[in-house]
């Protein structure tokens, strides 16, 4: 996926890190797709005697495309040491070129013998510090990550925190503020409800027209007119009533219009 670029950036760094602790462990597609990395250069330098090396333990093991690459290295190899066998050859006689053959074979088998030895060593320590590095700017990108992640749990905590604050302290003011609306309902209610004197004591109403009556007590006019009709009695005491004479009470009226307006 690093390789192709599926799921994020492409990052052929990381495909030949991965694609070489891999191949460390016998994995044979592993060491065929670094050999084509090595031998085309990608994700670090080119070096094609690596990409052979890959390819032949991976064909070791039975992989067939590993296999056709080993051929074709091996074959391009050998032609180019056959085009420069060729080209000595032409400088030379036979006789002398057949001796400066054998020992100029034997010196070049020996430096090349000792070229790969430095140069397999010298890949085996780049190797090592560019696996050393790779996992070096994994381990930063993951401790990033996690700094990140932890900010956002701190962050996402701290929020909500304000916010449970915010909403008990909301749902306080509220139940003060409905707590009071109440109170305030309840105090008009009363405020509404007339007092006792203003009521009749015959029908339990706010009296329009208030009169007095020979017994002390105040009804409204309609009300004890009716009552006369039919008793003669007091109707707060049951005491006869000798006068039924009634008399208009202006100042209580005045107070219930008072009342009554506000």
């Amino acid at each position: 996926m690093h390789f192709e670029g599926q799921g994020g950036p492409q990052d052929l760094l990381e495909a030949r890190r991965l694609y070489g602790l891999a191949a460390a462990q016998g994995h044979a597609d592993a060491q065929f797709n670094l050999g084509l990395m090595h031998e085309d250069g990608q994700g670090g330098r080119k070096d094609v005697l690596e990409a052979r090396r890959l390819f032949g333990f991976a064909a070791a093991q039975g992989h067939e495309p590993a296999l056709s690459e080993a051929e074709r290295l091996a074959n391009a190899m050998a032609e180019a040491l056959l085009a420069e066998d060729e080209a000595e050859k032409s400088k030379a006689s036979k006789v002398k070129k057949k001796k400066k053959k054998s020992s100029n074979q034997v010196r070049s088998d020996a430096k090349a013998e000792a070229g790969l030895a430095v140069e397999a060593e010298a890949r085996k320590q780049a190797d090592a510090r560019e696996i050393e590095a790779a996992n070096a700017l994994v381990t930063a990108r993951e401790q990033e990550e996690a700094e990140v992640a932890q900010a956002e749990v701190e962050s996402k905590a701290e929020m909500e925190g304000q916010a449970r604050k915010q909403a008990e302290q909301e749902a306080q003011a509220a139940e003060a503020q409905a707590q009071a609306a109440a109170a305030a309902a309840a105090a008009t209610e009363k405020a509404r409800k007339p007092p006792d004197h203003f009521l009749c004591p015959i029908t339990q109403d706010v009296m329009i027209d208030p009169v007095s009556a020979a017994d002390g007590h105040m009804y409204e006019r309609r009300a004890i007119e009716d009552w006369f009709i039919g008793h003669s009695t007091s109707p707060m005491t049951g005491a006869k009533l000798e006068v039924k004479s009634l008399f208009p009470n202006y100042a209580i009226r005045s107070l219930i219009r008072t009342w009554q307006e506000l």
